[in-house]
C-alpha cells in the first residue's frame, strides 16, 4: 500500500486531516519505555499534544557486537526498536560522563558560534526567570522519576 506523502506530512505537523487523500488521521500516543509513561508532550486535547522525545527509534547488533561471542551487547541479526520521552532523555543525558553537544537550528546556523554549555532541564528550569511553568515542570518530572525508580541498573 503506497503513503501518502501530505499525510506523513501532516503527522509530522500533528495535524488531523488530509485534504488530499481525504483521510482522518488519528494521533498515534506513544509510550516510553523507559518510565512507561506517554511521550505526548502538550495539555490533553490541545493542538500542541503530540509525541516528543526519541521516538521509535532503532538500534541493530552485529557479529562483533554478540554478547559470548563478542564485544557489545546486542545479539546479531536483530533490531531494537524504541522510545524515550523528552524528561527520560533529559535524565539519561544527567549520566552521561560526557555531555550532549547542543547546536540551536534556530536562525539557520546548524553550529552556534558559540556553542552552549548543557545543562539538565531542572537546571534551567530552576535558573532562568523567564521559565513561568515552573511547578508544572517539577511536578511532571517527579512523576516520572516516580515511575522510572523501577528502572533495573
Amino acid at each position: 500500500m503506497k503513503r501518502c506523502p501530505t499525510c506523513d506530512s501532516l503527522r509530522d505537523n500533528r495535524e488531523n486531516f488530509c485534504s488530499q487523500c481525504g483521510t482522518t488521521l488519528v494521533f498515534h500516543e506513544l509510550k516510553c519505555n523507559l518510565c512507561g509513561l506517554s511521550c505526548a508532550v502538550g495539555c490533553d486535547g490541545s493542538p500542541a499534544m503530540g509525541n516528543s522525545g526519541l521516538l521509535e527509534e532503532t538500534v541493530s547488533g552485529g557479529y562483533k557486537s554478540t554478547p559470548g561471542n563478542g564485544h557489545g551487547a546486542f545479539d546479531d541479526c536483530m533490531s531494537y526498536t524504541f522510545s524515550l520521552c523528552e524528561f527520560c532523555l533529559d535524565w539519561l543525558f544527567e549520566q552521561c560522563q560526557i555531555p550532549p553537544r547542543l547546536a540551536s537550528y534556530m536562525g539557520g546556523d546548524p553550529e552556534p558560534q558559540d556553542p552552549e554549555v548543557w545543562r539538565s532541564a531542572s537546571d534551567r528550569v530552576a535558573q532562568d526567570d523567564w521559565r513561568k511553568m515552573k511547578q508544572e515542570f517539577t511536578d511532571e518530572r517527579d512523576k516520572r522519576s516516580r515511575s522510572r525508580s523501577g528502572w533495573r541498573h
